[in-house]
Formats: C-alpha cells, structure tokens, sequence
C-alpha cells in the first residue's frame, strides 16, 4: 500500500510540475492587440466558432483587378485578405524570431453582372 499511495503522490508532483507557474511567458498584447492562440487564429480565419463577416474586421474591396467592363459584361470582385502578425519572440532553445506577417483569404472572390445600360 505504501509503494501505490508512494507513486501516485509522485505522479503527482510530476503533473504539477509540467503546468504553467510563470506568467512570464503570457502574451503581453503590445500595441492594443490581442493574444490568440493558433488554433484559435485558425479557426477564425476559416469561419467557424460563430465568427460573422461584420467581426472580420475586412476592408472595403479596392482590388485594382476589378474592372469596369462593357455593360452586361460579367466582373470579378476580389478577395478580401486578412493580415495576421505574430510578434518577435524568443523559444525555449533561445533563438530569436523576428516579427512576421501571415496573410490569409476571409473572402471568396466571386463574379459580378454588370447589369446593360438601357437604351433611351
């Protein structure tokens, strides 16, 4: 009885030594940004977790592909684009990783009618 309560108390300690004790390593939000986790960063990138398109935060199409054709011509509307940034960051083996940018499609590109000007 003395060896199983022995291992199951350092079992224990050993659990509680891999959790989180330091807040050093807690996301400061420089800048008024947020901390997300990746998992957290996809899933809002690809739509789920009941993210709307109002909450995406995505710029108004000034795409300079899109182009005023002929009337009754069908256009492309663009993409909107969002622009992640991960912050410079030191890993545990004590490599340096500067500040990067990810950019990730949140709006399908999708075609336009332009619809015929009526004759007068």
């Amino acid at each position: 009885m003395k060896i199983l309560m022995s291992g199951f108390i350092l079992s224990c300690l050993m659990f509680t030594g891999c959790t989180k004790v330091n807040s050093e390593f807690d996301c400061p939000a420089p800048n008024g940004g947020s901390c997300k986790r990746m998992d957290q960063v996809y899933d809002l990138i690809n739509g789920e977790g009941g993210v709307t398109q109002e909450s995406l935060a995505v710029a108004p199409n000034r795409n300079p592909l899109v182009m005023e054709g002929r009337p009754g011509d069908p256009l492309r509307y663009g993409e909107g684009v969002m622009r992640v940034w991960i912050a410079p960051y030191e890993d545990t083996e004590g490599s340096y990783h500067q500040a990067s940018q990810v950019y990730s499609v949140v709006q399908k590109g999708h075609w336009i009618q332009n619809p015929p000007r009526a004759f007068k």
